[in-house]
Order: structure tokens, then sequence, then C-alpha cells
């Protein structure tokens, strides 16, 4: 996978005006001096523009270096860029610029402005390495990138100049502009999201943070509000790619950024203590925290009046969790600190005591919980109990684990003095005798995978049938075109058509998800070839319907009808992929629709749509044959007979099987599975039947074929 990097380095060379030699880091520079800028470039993936400046620092484009042209500028044969301009003052400003690789477009996107003064040399690490590597499973790992975007670099750059003695004030300015460069935003792009070395470096800046809060002892509601108001951010499930990644490269982040907001609660544990401030709590979308004074007895956490202490705070999601924790406050000190944290699935590494690999069998499956005081490394009396919500369904062999922090090396789970109480499919309550960050680590369901493997081979068994029905059928029609050609015969091979692809796409590429966008491509093509179907059903009613009420019309619909069956799913697919933003098209196990986000609707609406709609033309349909049957009407009855004979029975067929399809890769039912599999099977078997074995024009097709032969035979014959 190629990479690029982009190092931008600005020397300034300044000549004195009476010798006029070029001298490095020396002399004055004077209005009209020469001066000499040299930018080493390895990647033409970016665009350099320098700027010039007065005393009045007005900035003025002097030169503009694109792919080594442009501007007053020579390339030397080392590379190098040399720029000869006038003024004492000068800026750089680098742009990045797309790169398409393999099919795939790595955007590192950023804009970043510095300014040089006379002979200084300035370094300027815009861009750098933009890779995915390949693991020893051969499976491409997520995308590695290494750039900062410029509000980036500012937000971690506020923090930096938090030095000396600080305020409170200062440190809630430098953390808003972390919370704001988190912040998740509705129209971001995906090129817009966290990358992992901006999640690198934005939790070191809270780490730092953190640490400087606590020495100085200037911890706060208001610091901790939107300290924990950053955390929340970074932790979004909407960075759950760059956080796998960052699993991938071994990192250590999460745990920093744990031991953070760790040492944001002791800070502030040290306040209430000393009776400066009350009791903490903060409610954000990915966390609630808490440090208060205890009271003898047992304390539930969360209760309703945590909630209610930060009515402003994103507490939905806690009001309906199942996550709790009861502890005897006997055993602990006098001031605690507690956290819940949503859904750590995905982002902590699931790495354990006996199995220090990033590539476990298990997984963090729901929040993680933490409890400290002062002195976490005493062992209670009283045990505390925790109870998790399971992230996800269909995990087994639930194991209760708290997470050992390891100076300068990686940290890892360890079950040593905890236990599991109880557990069943949604919840385990944990028994744990110490205090730190507390897990539940699960194994996938092990039946449920003995069962897809049945599952995908009736599925294979049922498609292959299926197909094989369905190329006969065209092979029939294609031996007895002259004798079956009609508007309904062109409608019914594209249907015919429409369904050999799907088969197609659908083993081929229904558990490609090693790469998201082939995954997301494969989804989206599903999508459309599976409403393309319906359509064409329905585009056959119509026709149908058509021929019964215009008896007379002269002109054919069958164009019309063409453009609607292939054109609909396409303002169908389109409108959800960009309404989405792709989101819901795959996940982690399937390349199919998602149930998550209401996005089942979006194939089962126009389905149930057309289903409706077919069923009305089929009434319709019936009225027409019995009155014709009673005028006596035989050409049209027996056409309307036909089709009905073909639609009674597809079209509820289409709808049980595709519709059980948007559960096929959602649902831990093995029974929705198999009837998926077997109505699969069943769709070619029916078209083949119904218009081959049934068909009375291929009947008489191919007596009449049979009889041409012959006529043919005795004529050569004579």
């Amino acid at each position: 996978m190629d990479a690029f990097v982009a190092l931008l380095i600005c020397v300034i060379c300044v000549a004195k005006a009476a010798n006029a030699q070029l001298q490095l880091n020396g002399g004055d520079a004077f209005i009209n001096t020469r001066v000499r800028l040299e930018c080493t470039i390895p990647s033409a993936a970016v665009i350099v523009t320098w700027h010039s400046a007065d005393k009045s620092n007005n900035y003025e484009t002097v030169a503009v270096i694109q792919e080594f042209s442009n501007g007053r500028c020579s390339q030397s044969p080392n590379s190098n860029l040399t720029c000869t301009c006038n003024s004492t003052l000068f800026a750089c400003e680098i742009n990045a610029v797309d790169l398409s690789n393999d099919g795939q477009r790595w955007r590192c996107s950023a804009s970043i402005n510095s300014t040089t003064m006379y002979s200084n040399t300035h370094i300027i690490s815009v861009l750098s390495n933009v890779s995915r590597p390949c693991d020893s499973n051969v499976e491409w790992q997520y995308p590695q990138y290494n750039c900062l975007r410029a509000d980036v670099i500012n937000a971690v750059n506020q923090t930096y100049l938090l030095t000396g003695n600080v305020t409170s004030g200062e440190v809630i300015n430098a953390l808003s502009e972390v919370a704001n460069v988190t912040e998740y935003k509705e129209n971001r792009t995906s090129s817009e999201l966290l990358n992992t070395t901006e999640i690198s470096a934005l939790t070191d800046a809270l780490r730092l943070v953190a640490g400087l809060v606590s020495r100085q002892g200037i911890a706060t509601y208001d610091v901790a509000k939107v300290f924990l108001k950053s955390a929340s951010n970074i932790l979004d499930m909407e960075n759950k790619e760059t956080w796998l990644s960052l699993k991938q490269e071994n990192k250590n982040t999460s745990e920093t950024l744990l031991s953070s907001i760790d040492e944001i609660g002791s800070g502030l544990r040290k306040r209430i203590s000393a009776g400066v401030i009350g009791n903490v709590v903060v409610v954000n979308k990915n966390c609630v925290f808490e440090v208060r004074k205890l009271t003898d007895g047992i304390v539930q956490f969360p209760d309703n009046q945590t909630i209610q202490n930060d009515a402003q705070g994103d507490n939905t999601w806690i009001r309906q969790s199942k996550s709790r924790i009861s502890l005897n406050t006997t055993a602990l000190g006098e001031v605690v600190t507690i956290v819940i944290y949503k859904d750590m699935t995905g982002i902590i590494s699931s790495r354990t005591s006996s199995n220090r690999s990033s590539h476990n069998a298990v997984i963090v499956n729901g929040p993680i919980i933490s409890v400290s005081i002062s002195d976490n490394s005493t062992k209670l009396v009283s045990p505390i109990n925790m109870t998790f919500e399971h992230g996800q369904k269909n995990f087994t062999n639930a194991t209760c684990n708290f997470w050992r922090f390891r100076p300068e090396q990686l940290g890892y789970w360890d079950n040593d003095g905890c236990k599991v109480q109880t557990s069943n499919d949604t919840i385990t309550v944990c028994e744990c005798y110490h205090l730190t960050n507390f897990a539940v680590l699960m194994s996938p369901f092990v039946e449920a995978d003995e069962k897809s493997r049945e599952i995908r081979i009736v599925s294979i068994v049922g498609i292959s049938v299926s197909a094989l029905c369905l190329l006969l059928t065209i092979i029939v029609f294609a031996r007895l075109w002259r004798y079956v050609r009609s508007d309904r015969s062109i409608l019914l091979l594209n249907l015919i058509t429409a369904l050999i692809i799907s088969y197609g796409i659908f083993i081929g590429g229904i558990d490609r998800t090693e790469n998201k966008i082939v995954c997301t491509v494969v989804a989206a093509a599903l999508h459309y070839i599976y409403s393309a179907v319906f359509c064409l059903m329905l585009a056959e009613s119509i026709g149908i319907l058509s021929d019964v009420i215009l008896v007379f019309a002269q002109n054919s619909p069958l164009r019309k009808l063409l453009v609607f069956a292939w054109g609909v799913p396409v303002i169908i697919v389109g409108s959800t992929l960009s309404i989405t933003k792709t989101n819901g098209y795959g996940d982690d196990h399937y390349c199919w629709l998602s149930l998550s986000r209401g996005l089942r609707w979006a194939f089962v609406g126009p389905a149930l749509f057309v289903i409706l709609f077919n069923s009305i033309i089929l009434i319709i349909l019936f009225k027409k044959m019995f009155a014709l049957k009673a005028m006596g009407d035989k050409p049209i009855k027996d056409k309307i007979k036909t089709t009905l004979w073909s639609l009674c029975v597809l079209v509820p067929l289409m709808g049980i099987s595709w519709n059980l399809g948007i559960f096929y890769v959602n649902e831990s039912a093995s029974f929705m599975q198999y009837v998926f599999a077997v109505c699969n099977g069943l769709q070619g078997v029916y078209i083949f039947i119904c218009n081959c074995v049934l068909n009375e024009k291929v009947k008489d097709g191919f007596k009449r074929e049979k009889i041409r032969r012959k006529n043919k035979s005795m004529t050569s014959s004579l």
C-alpha cells in the first residue's frame, strides 16, 4: 500500500546588502534584500504557497508551488524549490490533496499556516503516512493515518501552553477547544472524523491537563464538565473504526484516556474531602461520572438523584441502561469516584492475563464501570456488586475482569478477586473485592457459528437449484421465442436476469466485510437488485392490466414499464444512500441492510407497497377474468389466467423471501434463516414450472416446433 510523506522545511538564508553573500542564520534583513527559501517536498501530494508581508502584516502571495511547478520557483536536481522574495517576513501555507490508492481514496486533509522570521529555520510536519497494513491472516487491517488537521493542532497546542500556575478558567478555555474539535457534527464526511494520530494527540493532551489540574488543586465542576465532554466525544461510536485501528497498532490510547479521567476524579476527591467543593455529577452521551462524599449504608449508582443533578446532560441512555453498581460504604473511604462508560466494545483492548494478544477470542461486551478511592490497592472487606448490560447478544462464557494498569507497558484484563454471580442473555452481575476499572469479557456463541455453516450450505444449494431452473427457463424461451414472444415474456426474462444477478452478488459478496467500501457497494447492489425484482413483478401486473383495459391500444407500454422497473430502484437506493451517508449499508458481519436507524424500511417499505399494489391489480384481474368468462372472450381470458397463476404465488413467495432476507443477517433465530434459504430455492423452481411446464404457449410452441421439424425433415427427404 503506497504511503505519502510531505515534510515542509523552510530555510531562510539572509544576505547583507554590503557583500550580497548568502549566510545561514545570521545578519539583518532589509527591504529588497534577496532571500532564498528552500522547501524540500518528497511527494507531489501537496500544494505549497509562500506569502510575504510588510510591516503591517498584510500578506501577499509571492509563489504557489503545485507539483513542483507554477510561481516564481525553480526545481533543482535534488527536488528542492528555490524562491527569491523581497521581504523580511514570510509565511508558509500547505494544503493536502486527495490521493487515490487501490480503488480507495485516502484524504489527509489539512491547511496549515506558519509564519517564520528572518534567520530562522522552520520545520512544519504537516502530512505523513497513510497506510493500510496486511496482517498475518492475509487480511487488510483498518487504515492508519499519521496526519493532524489545523484545528486539532491548535486545540492540542492550547493545552500545551498551560504551564506554571494556571487558573481553572484558563484550563476551561483550553479544554473547550478540545471539546469543540472532537464534537461530532451531523454533516461531517468520513474524512473529517478523527483519525488515529489525532485521537492519540488529543488523549495525550487530556492526560497532561488531568495531571496539571490534580497537582495544582484547581479541579472544579466546570473543569470536570468540559474535560468529560471532550473525553465523551473521543469515545463516541462514530470513531469506532479509528479505535479499532488503534487496537490493531497495540496502542494504549484508551488506557491513557481512562487513567486521565481517574486523575480528574482524584483531583475532585481531594477538594471534596477538604470541603472546598460539593459533590460533582456529570452526565454525557458516552459516560456518567460522579464524585461524592459517602454516607453510611448501601449506595446505589446511578440513582435518580444522580441523574437529576445534571439535568442538562445527555442522560437518556443511563435512564434506560440496566448497568448499575452497589457498594457498602463501610468498606470504602470518605469520598469515591464512580464512572460508567456507555459502551467500550471495540474501543479498549481485550488482552487478558492468559492471552496478551490483541487478536483475542473474547471481547469487552458492554460498558466499563470504574470505582476509585484514594487507595485503590486496599482489599475490600465487603465486595462491590456491579450489573453489566451486554452490548451484543449471542455471546457466552461471561467473565468478570478488572483492568491491570502497568507503567510503561500495555495493560490487560485480569479476573483475580472478581467472580460472576449471575449471567443471562442480557446482563451479567459481578462481585469484586477491590477497585479499579471493571468489564465483562465474553466469547461469541459457538453454536450459532456451527448453525451458520449449515445454513450457508442450504442457501448455496437452494440458490443453485433456483438459478438452474431460471437458466432452463431462459433456454426454453430462447428456443421457442418465435412462439412465446410478447411484452410479458420480455418482462419475465428481465425478472429472471435480475434474480440471477442477485444470487451471484449474494453468494459472492454477502460476507465480504474485510473491505468496508466493497461491503457498502455489495449492500447497495443487493438493495438495488432486490428492489428491481419487485418493480419488475409490478410492471408485469401493470402490463397485463393494460392489455385488459386498453384492448385496442396501438402502442405497447413495454418501454415505459422497463424504464420504471429499472429506474425506480435507482431513486430508492440513491435517496437512501444520500440520507444515510452509507451508514447501515453493511456491518462487521454481513454486507446487507442493517436493522439499525430504521434502514430496513428502505427495502421493506417499497416491497410492501409493491405487494399491496400487486394485490389490488390481482383483484381487478380476477374480476375481469370472471366477466370475460361470461362473455366467452377466451384469448384475453387465457392471458389473464396465465398471469394470475404466476403472480398469485410468485408475489407472496418473493415478499416472504426478500423480507426475511432483511432478518437473515440480523436475527439469531436460525428458523428465519432456513425459511429464507428454502424460499430462495423455490423462486426459480416455481418460475420454471409456471412459465414452462404449465404454460400453454410453451406447450403449443413445442408441438409446433415438433411439426415444423417433421415437415422440414420430410421436405429435405423429398
